[in-house]
């Protein structure tokens, strides 16, 4: 489980998606999210906080580092979400999308009022607009990772930059 530090393994709860651990105050549900680049990627939703913790779904390639979602512009966002979508979760152009439909269906159910994603700032109030913007995602044109030409180009920007 982790190679940096030993891991106290009766502090360890491994838990499938539908799965519940109550701590305290609050009850943690495994969610399976609708984007994952893992078999074993789990979310977390916090039912006291109504918070989801998406992992890595709704994802975005941001042009700089915001403090919350509200500060990106809707255009970057979506099109930060869905360069992210395709880049991090490939086969999500290979699904079917009613069958991609109903896993954003679950999160629907669960209405969070904030989405914290691994790779996007803490999203306040935006649930359902996430949700219909990954709907379209099994629709759109597939992403295409940078090649060697476009390493060479960055390299020699930041040499210039140094």
């Amino acid at each position: 489980m982790s190679t940096a530090w030993p891991v106290p393994m009766d502090r360890v709860h491994w838990l499938n998606p539908g799965d519940s651990l109550n701590v305290g105050d609050r009850k943690l549900t495994a969610v399976r999210p609708p984007l994952f680049d893992n078999p074993t990627t789990i979310g977390v939703y916090d039912d006291k906080s109504e918070v989801f913790f998406s992992a890595d779904c709704f994802g975005a390639i941001i042009p700089a580092p915001a403090q919350n979602a509200d500060d990106v512009a809707e255009g970057d966002l979506a099109r930060g979400m869905a360069g992210w979508a395709g880049l991090d979760n490939p086969w999500v152009h290979m699904v079917k999308p009613m069958e991609f439909s109903r896993g954003l269906d679950g999160i629907r159910q669960l209405a969070p009022k904030m989405i914290l994603s691994a790779h996007l700032p803490p999203a306040m109030g935006r649930s359902e607009q996430f949700l219909e913007l990954l709907a379209t995602f099994p629709y759109s044109t597939p992403s295409i990772a940078p090649n060697q030409t476009a390493l060479e180009q960055i390299l020699a920007q930041m040499k210039g930059e140094s």
